[in-house]
């Protein structure tokens, strides 16, 4: 939710006009951003159209889901830790679907809950760039990248805790950003308000504890030595402090069940189910660092991800960051994105699962676009994260840090748990840190567009965008 210099200028408020000289009309601005926004809700509500392909029952660990949802509605009390492998999550999200259900509402009224959140997910991110991003054109390239993302749209129609924890932890960033540019009263309002999100965030889904990262980050920066009297660093630090205060004061106390019976405040289903302690126990006594080989974590991989975009992919040995990206940008594990092939249809087996062999060639595609989005995305967010940091900008450097605290979260539980046929590495488990990403792509895009000599990348960037875009149309069926 923030770019590069000198594209934006340094505002304390962050309330100030969000367009430039070059901006677009007013009028303008807002309907091309309401296009983009609209895109992506409809995108979601196709999620509930059957003729579409989709159904919940493909979401990930679906019917463990339903049935911690199931025994909170019966009893109206939280399963045991060992009841389903499921069941160590936190509660928030479990207690909101079982009083629904409990209400009448059916298990698609769930779905429709998740749609409600990324809706909300949306909206949130549009407000974030409409106070940070000056560039109308950023904003929507921005807007529709989110709107399209295959690991960030059918999040949105899963059955599980996600949906509501990537929303509640997008506004706790936003909030977050919020209090530190703002001052006096005003910035401990935001401080706290993002706190209260933080904890409803950690007490939905454990991850979120990765946030904590950048609320230290933003601490350390407000401390660092400046022009400022020590007395004012101390207060404007006060706020980043208290957002994580708050936050772990609301969010831990629902993990404490843990302790008597998983021994942990903060067990994984490794701790907690049987037949996973048994097979954690067999690499229990390897230690951490040789769970996995070296080049798991640093190894780019070959170009069978680009191939086969989905697990195993051909014959080549793990590696994190392929399988992110095609999980990002593709159905990695074939659960049903594009629904299920008809009887009849030309498929291929892909993570075990038959898929349309006509969709492959819009996957293989859109995963050769993501890798371009990505590092077009990850080299604004390096620019801009040394500007911002140099520039003492709590806010940015708050908000850059958190995807990439998220993805080192993602990579210690992968290499901890080396079970790669069991889904340990999802895209969909970091979308609650990603705003900051589509805000870079979107900012990138329109800086290489106004240089005379680097707009090829410009249209190379948005050419791969269109190759995300093809691939989630035609998922939805519309192409």
């Amino acid at each position: 939710m923030s770019e590069p210099a000198p594209d934006v200028a340094s505002r304390e408020s962050g309330a100030s006009s969000p367009h430039d000289g070059r901006a677009w009309p007013r009028w303008l601005s807002w309907a091309a951003e309401a296009c983009a926004l609209v895109l992506g809700v409809l995108l979601r509500w196709s999620l509930t159209t059957a003729s579409r392909g989709w159904e919940l029952k493909h979401g990930y660990d679906f019917d463990a889901h339903l049935k911690y949802l199931r025994y909170v509605a019966d009893r109206r009390a939280l399963p045991p830790v060992t009841e389903f492998y499921v069941a160590y999550h936190p509660p928030l999200y479990y207690r909101l679907g079982g009083w629904l259900l409990r209400h009448a509402v059916t298990n698609d009224g769930l779905m429709e809950l998740a749609i409600a959140c990324g809706v909300l997910r949306l909206v949130v991110l549009w407000v974030g760039l409409r106070l940070f991003i000056k560039s109308s054109a950023a904003r929507v390239v921005a807007l529709v990248l989110a709107g399209v993302l295959p690991a960030n749209l059918y999040l949105d129609g899963m059955l599980g805790n996600e949906p509501l924890h990537a929303l509640l932890a997008w506004v706790a960033l936003l909030g977050l950003a919020l209090a530190l540019r703002a001052q006096g009263r005003a910035r401990l309002a935001w401080a706290a308000a993002a706190g209260v999100a933080l904890g409803g965030a950690i007490a939905t889904k454990v991850s979120s504890l990765a946030l904590g990262g950048p609320v230290l980050i933003a601490v350390l920066v407000e401390l660092a030595p400046s022009a400022r009297p020590v007395i004012d660093r101390l207060g404007r630090a006060l706020a980043p402090w208290l957002v994580g205060v708050i936050g772990l004061g609301v969010g831990l106390p629902p993990h404490a069940r843990h302790l008597t019976t998983a021994h942990k405040l903060l067990p994984t289903t490794y701790d907690t189910t049987p037949w996973e302690r048994e097979k954690f126990k067999k690499v229990a006594d390897t230690p951490y660092l040789d769970r996995r080989p070296l080049g798991y974590p640093f190894g780019p991989g070959g170009l069978d991800i680009f191939k086969e975009p989905w697990a195993p992919s051909g014959t080549a040995p793990s590696r994190f960051w392929p399988q992110l990206l095609a999980t990002a940008f593709a159905d990695y594990y074939n659960i049903g994105f594009d629904g299920v092939p008809r009887a009849g249809e030309p498929v291929v087996t892909a993570a075990w699962h038959p898929l349309r062999q006509a969709t492959v060639r819009f996957q293989q595609r859109s995963v050769a676009g993501g890798l371009v989005i990505t590092l077009v995305a990850l080299g604004a967010l390096a620019v801009a994260l040394r500007s911002r940091w140099r520039t003492r900008d709590a806010a940015a450097v708050a908000l850059l840090t958190a995807p990439l605290a998220a993805a080192l979260g993602q990579l210690h539980f992968a290499i901890s748990f080396p079970f790669d046929n069991q889904g340990v590495v999802k895209a969909h488990y970091l979308m609650f840190a990603t705003p900051a990403l589509f805000a870079m792509y979107g900012v990138a895009v329109v800086a290489l567009a106004r240089h005379r000599f680097l707009r090829v990348l410009a249209v190379i960037a948005l050419a791969a965008l269109a190759l995300v875009c093809a691939y989630t149309l035609r998922t939805r069926h519309l192409l």
